[in-house]
């Protein structure tokens, strides 16, 4: 079935089951027969993804999609080689040409494909070209890699583009599950808290960095380390992780407040060591009544 009516009856079947999608990920190929131009224009181009959203606004779809042109690509003029036997009995090889561009044809297609069209719009959010390396029938002239690994030459002309970053855009967010943390503590003292966090975004903790640093220069009056996630150690999406963390204070009592970056704010109270003592004998004193008192109760 052609892809529009296959659209079409998809949202004939589940109306609607377009909104729910993240992306729109398509296979835009410089057809028919892998032969199309960079420059041309269509649904059988390598602008293919371009009509493929225009119909989805026809059915009445308003969500705007982000794309990932997932195969793509042209393939190349490589010699295939056989062998015949001739009159004489004799092995001979022969070399056959394909119908496609030369090599170098393809590496400059490439590369104009990506300064005109997939790097100019910013809903095209990444582009895997088929294939890196698959040297058998019959997507060989497809690679990007010969027999011996070494690179056809389209993989020089990207890999000489200037890029700004390879990571792409992901949602980073942690929920903080649970943190081990007095509610108060003396002064000249220090504490080991633990913090447990949960990975609610898109991307791999502990990939990119390690470290989640204070939103604000430390206080005069206390001090927080940084969390470190160890090294190897990676959190996915959905699953949870518990740090360590150290807490010191100085001779400067008061409340003090605190946060790691993109987690809620922490409090604590700091009291100087002659309070809590007394707050302690206190305390003691209240038991030894009390036990003073069932001890009377009890005729002791």
């Amino acid at each position: 079935m052609e892809a529009l009516s296959f659209m079409e009856e998809m949202n004939k079947e589940i109306p609607g089951i377009f909104e729910k999608l993240d992306a729109w990920a398509s296979h835009s190929y410089p057809n028919h027969g892998y032969l199309g131009k960079p420059w041309d224009i269509g649904k059988t181009s390598i602008r293919g993804y371009q009509t493929e959203l225009e119909y989805l606004q026809k059915l009445g779809v308003k969500k705007e999609f982000d794309v990932f042109i997932t195969e793509t690509g042209w393939p190349k003029d490589t010699p295939q080689t056989s062998f015949i036997i001739d009159k004489k009995g004799r092995k001979i090889s022969v070399k056959k040409k394909t119908r496609y561009y030369d090599p170098q044809t393809v590496a400059n297609y490439f590369k104009y494909a990506f300064e005109n069209i997939w790097l100019k719009d910013e809903r095209v959010k990444a582009v895997t070209p088929f294939v890196l390396n698959y040297l058998e029938p019959i997507f060989e002239n497809f690679s990007w890699l010969d027999k011996e690994g070494n690179p056809h030459p389209q993989f020089a002309a990207i890999m000489n583009m200037p890029k700004k970053s390879w990571w792409p855009t992901q949602e980073e967010k942690i929920e903080l599950l649970e943190i081990i943390l007095p509610s108060f503590m003396p002064t000249n003292t220090t504490y080991q808290g633990k913090i447990t966090l949960k990975n609610t975004g898109q991307s791999i903790l502990g990939e990119r960095k390690k470290t989640f640093s204070l939103t604000e220069p430390q206080n005069s009056g206390i001090y927080i380390s940084n969390l470190e996630i160890p090294a190897n150690t990676f959190v996915y999406p959905q699953k949870t992780i518990t740090l360590s963390f150290q807490i010191s204070t100085s001779s400067q009592s008061g409340n003090f407040q605190f946060n790691w970056e993109n987690l809620p704010v922490q409090k604590i109270k700091v009291l100087p060591s002659s309070v809590i003592s007394k707050a302690k004998y206190n305390l003691w004193e209240k038991i030894i009544i009390k036990l003073k008192e069932i001890l009377t109760s009890l005729k002791i």
